[in-house]
């Protein structure tokens, strides 16, 4: 089982106080995840992404779309 939390700041919109200016905002990522080996040499992999995006409740001038970007990913490997 794994959990790693990842941040990116990849979300730049123009500052509301002076245009000119960019804000920078941040994207959360966490994954939960379980490994299943069958045998030596193959490998079936469960993921699953929880997306924490920027919110400014606060500010009514500036306003982020509310949209789920949350993921389930299975892998499927196998090695020679």
């Amino acid at each position: 089982m794994s959990a790693p939390g990842k941040q990116f700041q990849n979300i730049e919109t123009a500052n509301i106080a002076n245009p000119v200016k960019t804000s920078v905002f941040n994207t959360r990522i966490l994954t939960a995840g379980v490994n299943y080996y069958f045998g030596g040499n193959v490998k079936i992999q469960a993921n699953y992404n929880l997306v924490d995006l920027p919110t400014e409740k606060t500010n009514t001038v500036r306003k982020f779309h509310d949209t789920q970007n949350n993921s389930f990913v299975v892998n499927f490997q196998v090695a020679f």
